[in-house]
């Protein structure tokens, strides 16, 4: 993430890590002010801002329009380099059903009850997410984890 994202910093990561799981087949999807604040970040209407402002995210409406949603009325979301090209790719390959789960599985992990206790960090919820990706069921991690079933 730190090559593909356009600001410095945990919070921009976690969040364009996020943006990107949710809008990774057609580069548009859906949002409300609930899943910005599930994240934890230190000033989340301020780094929409940013991300608005150097052409990464598009929004109908504001960032402070974004953070007031509700599920009933989901601001919709585009991230114009994710958007399919011309010839109907996309960067990613991964088939309809799979980008929903990747996008709840990631937000389960962030958004576990002992990190919101803790108030964790973005960095901290960041390595919780590197480190679930990279454990196998039975609990092994690294390259141990790849080969365990």
């Amino acid at each position: 993430m730190a090559d593909h994202t356009p600001l410095p910093g945990p919070d921009a990561r976690l969040l364009v890590l996020m943006l990107t799981l949710r809008t990774a087949r057609t580069g548009a999807g859906n949002l409300v002010g609930q899943d910005l604040t599930a994240l934890g970040l230190t000033d989340p209407q301020d780094l929409v801002e940013k991300l608005i402002d150097c052409g990464w995210l598009s929004l109908p409406d504001t960032a402070g329009d974004l953070l007031a949603s509700r599920p009933e009325n989901a601001t919709p979301i585009t991230v114009p380099s994710l958007a399919p090209r011309e010839d109907g790719t996309g960067p990613f390959t991964f088939g309809k059903k799979m980008r929903p789960k990747l996008s709840g599985w990631a937000q389960k992990v962030i958004s576990d009850k002992k990190l919101r206790k803790a108030n964790a960090t973005s960095a901290t919820r960041l390595l919780a997410l590197t480190l679930a990706t990279r454990t196998s069921g039975s609990g092994a991690w690294g390259p141990a984890a790849a080969a365990s079933p």
